[in-house]
């Protein structure tokens, strides 16, 4: 099992600060206890300049919601670096959850690139059976970001990534849990993803960063790490797909029937 996917890098140019009121800190944007991501790891994860994104297929980037606050990013870059990229993809539209501002675990967003961007091999989409089956309690997630590596640490831009523990689901299972007191998201991820590593060894995609949880267990309450919420994409795989025309979940079928959710 292998993190470094391709040796191409792509870098989505768009990390966003805002979050939803809902009592939690700030939005995510770094992540901290983790590592540089060497030349061709987490090719699908990318950046804006405000917020990040992930590539799902070779037209369609996954993001967060709140990032499109002010209008939502003209581009997305690809490589290891913000200010650096190998290559910029323009995007042509991008379509934040209609539920967004009225219900908790819908900050989720897609933008559809210009052109296609066919030569980075695609991390899937974590299905909802595979989610049924595989996103609990105990899974190790990976924690992909473009900030810096914590609250007064410099290096922002550079791409990084943390192993996780995945804690549980909220908000009817449309959140996710990630992260402990030393590793995790903080100011700069958001719309990054976290990626699951399944039994047979091939990965997939499953969260979206949108905001750092209340401090409960984790106090006192810090701005970078401890738990973060990341929007579940397996959730909301039927809007994207039928919103965005693109279909995402080519997996479905390999579930096992008896893994599938009531």
């Amino acid at each position: 099992m292998t993190r470094r996917l391709a040796p191409a890098c792509l870098v989505f140019v768009y990390a966003c600060t805002e979050a939803p009121e809902d009592g939690a800190r700030d939005a995510p944007t770094a992540i901290v206890g983790g590592q540089v991501a060497a030349p061709g790891e987490w090719p699908t994860a990318v950046s804006s300049g405000r917020c990040d994104g992930t590539l799902v297929h070779p037209r369609l980037v996954i993001t967060a919601a709140h990032c499109l606050a002010r209008g939502g990013p003209v581009s997305f870059s690809l490589g290891e670096a913000r200010d650096r990229a190998v290559r910029t993809a323009a995007v042509d539209r991008c379509v934040g959850h209609p539920d967004h501002e009225r219900r908790k675990g819908a900050d989720v967003a897609y933008c559809l690139l210009r052109e296609a961007v066919d030569d980075v091999p695609i991390v899937p989409v974590l299905s909802a059976c595979e989610a049924f089956e595989y996103l609990a309690p105990g899974a190790t997630a990976i924690l992909v970001g473009f900030g810096a590596a914590g609250e007064d640490e410099p290096g922002g831009g550079l791409k990084r990534w943390v192993a996780v523990p995945v804690h549980g689901t909220q908000a009817e299972a449309r959140e996710v849990l990630v992260g402990t007191r030393d590793k995790g998201a903080c100011t700069g991820d958001s719309g990054g993803p976290a990626y699951l590593a399944l039994p047979d060894g091939t990965w997939r995609v499953f969260g979206v960063s949108s905001r750092m949880a209340p401090s409960t267990d984790l106090d006192p309450a810090e701005p970078c790490a401890g738990k973060a919420i990341y929007t579940s994409i397996p959730a909301h795989l039927v809007w994207i797909e039928e919103s965005s025309g693109i279909d995402l979940t080519p997996f479905e079928e390999r579930c096992p029937r008896a893994a599938r959710p009531p």
